[in-house]
């Protein structure tokens, strides 16, 4: 088999999972074991997908042991559990110099729970969950799928699975509780905590964005990570957009709206190329009264990203809190037959809007008459075929009539001060002309 743009494959079919190995070339003795993590769909049937950091992974020549659920199970079902232990008893594993298991979420729980087969292995664990077991972590709701899961069999608790393992590194955001609550079951001199502050569950986009991703996979994998590396990766990561977005959100959240504003000003990182930051900004500073900071930045940032939905909506959404109800509608009305026409749709009738029928001039042109065939039959049939009006409905755009309605305003309001000076000047000119002259000048 083979992947789209990384080469071929093999592949073992589970009732659950695909198993895909792809040999290694320039570092074939490094085996990585990922994981895909929960997010996405339940069911996963594209068995070509590549699995989670295949492209890293393959490009610096690893061999891949890529794990990709066909269910969300949690890597729970007897079919997967019994696989990895065949694996162990082939001594699959054996013939690599050095194993690393990886992954994120859901994978990165796996990742801690099946280095327990390799003992002196290597693990990678993006905010990991360390089990889902509920009589562990009664305190644990975010993934309900879990709790459908048997949790009773071996590889339960990652937390105590990892303890064979040379070197387990847990990368999570302090501020992020239940990410936090996990992380902090996992301990051990062997462990290693890489804290990544405000991003919440995300610290494997913070650590792309942020251009740390690379150097912290390659030493993590190859040379094993240490204290002061892993305060270098905090400290990078406050370089991605997600960090900055996480922080403002903080500062709203706790209602600090002028260190907020502070942070919104003097950050590094454009607006206008970082939506989902923008959105943050925006609340804050709406909700610090900014509205001259606010609208400029708006149209800068709705202008360069014309297909984001969720963008035009907010935009929409804070000219609704601004009593601009004719604005808000607008931009739905524009917005809805467009690139992005189908999730504004989705928003107008989840909120069941009512668009505004506007006025629409109905123009009927007639059709000019044709010139007659030679043929009698011809022009019967023509006449038959031809409808005798063709009635067109224009409906002019909103912006247009908006500013047909501030014209018109404009006018009544220059033809009411004319008059106004009229009717002041006019009688000193009567006084002043004799009055044959302004007779003559005066139509009956």
């Amino acid at each position: 088999m083979q992947y789209k743009d990384l080469g071929e494959f093999f592949q073992a079919r589970l009732e659950n999972c695909f198993f895909d190995y792809v040999p290694g070339t320039t570092n074939p003795d490094i085996l990585i074991v990922a994981f895909e993590g929960a997010g996405g769909a339940y069911h996963r049937p594209d068995q070509l997908r590549t699995p989670f950091g295949a492209k890293y992974y393959i490009e610096n020549g690893y061999a891949l042991l890529g794990v990709k659920p066909i269910n969300v199970s949690w890597y729970r079902t007897d079919d997967v559990l019994e696989f990895f232990t065949f694996l162990k008893q082939i001594r699959f594993f054996d013939s690599f110099r050095k194993v690393v298991f990886a992954g994120g979420s859901m994978g990165g729980y796996a990742s801690l729970a099946f280095s327990s087969l390799v003992p002196g292995s290597v693990v990678i664990a993006l905010q990991p969950q360390s089990t889902m077991d509920p009589s562990i972590v009664p305190w644990e709701r975010r993934f309900p799928v879990s709790r459908d899961q048997d949790w009773s069999g071996p590889f339960a608790d990652g937390a105590v699975e990892c303890r064979t393992a040379s070197q387990v590194i847990v990368v999570y955001d302090p501020y992020d509780d239940g990410d936090a609550r996990h992380a902090h079951r996992v301990g051990g001199d062997n462990v290693i905590h890489v804290p990544i502050r405000f991003v919440g569950h995300n610290v494997g986009g913070a650590l792309k964005f942020s251009g740390t991703l690379k150097d912290f996979m390659k030493r993590s994998i190859e040379n094993g990570m240490d204290k002061a590396f892993a305060r270098e990766v905090s400290v990078r990561c406050r370089n991605s957009p997600l960090y900055y977005e996480g922080l403002i959100n903080r500062c709203l959240k706790k209602k600090k709206l002028a260190l907020g504003v502070k942070i919104v000003r003097s950050c590094p990182l454009a607006m206008e190329e970082n939506p989902r930051l923008w959105m943050a900004a925006a609340a804050l500073l709406e909700e610090a009264g900014l509205h001259d900071e606010l609208m400029p930045q708006w149209k800068a940032v709705c202008g360069r990203f014309q297909r984001s939905a969720a963008l035009w909506i907010k935009f929409a959404e804070y000219q609704r809190r601004l009593g601009r109800e004719r604005m808000f509608l607008s931009i739905l009305e524009r917005k809805k037959d467009v690139v992005i026409g189908p999730a504004m749709r989705d928003y107008i009738q989840k909120n069941n809007i009512k668009l505004p029928s506007a006025a629409v001039p109905k123009v009927t042109h007639q059709m000019p008459a044709m010139a007659e065939a030679p043929l009698a039959e011809n022009t019967a049939a023509q006449t038959a075929t031809q409808p005798e009006r063709m009635e067109l409905r224009l409906t002019p755009a909103p912006e247009t009539i908006a500013r047909v309605d501030a014209s018109r305003k404009r006018n009544r309001t220059y033809r009411a001060k004319l008059s106004a000076v009229l009717s002041r000047v006019l009688p000193l000119l009567i006084a002043a002309i004799d009055d044959s002259l302004f007779i003559a000048y005066i139509p009956a």
